[in-house]
C-alpha cells in the first residue's frame, strides 16, 4: 500500500451516494415537490466528503482528483443551498417566482463546467470521463425539463434520474477498483486513455 494512499476511496463512494439519491428524487420515488428528500444524504455526506477528499488528494499533490472532488463538491452543495433555500424562502419571493429559470440556470452553469472538465478527463482511463458526461446529460435534461413543462416535465426528469443511476453504478465500478487496489489487488478494468501524452 502506498503512504499517500488514494482520495478516491472516501470522494468516489459518497459522489456515488448522492447520485443514487437524487435519481430517486428525479424518478419520483416520493412527491417530486418534495425537493429536499436527497438533502440529509447530499449535505451532510457527499458535500461534506468530497471536500475531506480534496483536502486529502491537494495534500498528496494529487492536484486534478482535488479538482475534481471540490468541484462536485461544490456542486453538491450548491444544490443543498438551492433546495434548503427554496424551501425556507431564504431568498425571497422573486427566487420562487422565478423557479423554473433559476433551477435551469443552476443546471447549465454547472453542466458548462463539467463538460470541460469531461474532456480533460480523457487523459485517464475512459470511465471517468464518460461519467462527467453523463452528469452532463442528467444536468441538461433537469434544465430542458424545468424550461418546457408548466411546472416541469416529469418525463426529462425520470430521465435524468435513470442517467444518474447509471453514472452512480459506473462510479460504483471506479469505487470498487480502487477499493481492490489499496488491498492489493489488481484494480478493474477502467477502459482505454483515450487522450495519450505526447511523445
Amino acid at each position: 500500500m502506498e503512504r499517500s494512499g488514494d482520495p478516491q476511496l472516501v470522494g468516489v463512494p459518497v459522489f456515488v451516494i448522492g447520485s443514487i439519491a437524487l435519481g430517486f428524487h428525479l424518478v419520483e420515488y416520493y412527491n417530486q415537490a418534495n425537493f429536499g428528500g436527497p438533502i440529509p444524504i447530499i449535505l451532510a455526506a457527499t458535500g461534506l466528503f468530497l471536500f475531506l477528499a480534496c483536502f486529502w488528494a491537494a495534500a498528496i499533490g494529487a492536484s486534478w482528483v482535488a479538482g475534481f472532488f471540490a468541484l462536485y463538491g461544490g456542486f453538491w452543495l450548491s444544490y443543498a443551498a438551492l433546495v434548503l433555500g427554496l424551501n425556507n424562502g431564504w431568498y425571497g419571493d422573486l427566487f420562487a417566482e422565478n423557479l423554473k429559470h433559476v433551477v435551469a440556470a443552476f443546471a447549465i452553469s454547472w453542466a458548462a463546467i463539467f463538460f470541460m472538465l469531461g474532456f480533460s478527463a480523457f487523459r485517464l482511463p475512459v470511465i471517468y470521463g464518460v461519467i462527467n458526461l453523463l452528469v452532463v446529460l442528467a444536468l441538461c435534461l433537469v434544465a430542458a425539463a424545468f424550461l418546457t413543462g408548466e411546472l416541469w416535465d416529469e418525463g426529462l426528469l425520470n430521465a435524468a434520474g435513470i442517467v444518474a443511476w447509471i453514472f452512480a453504478g459506473l462510479g460504483g465500478w471506479v469505487f470498487m477498483s480502487v477499493a481492490d487496489i489499496s488491498l492489493g489487488g489488481k484494480g478493474f478494468p477502467l477502459g482505454p486513455v483515450l487522450i495519450k501524452p505526447k511523445g
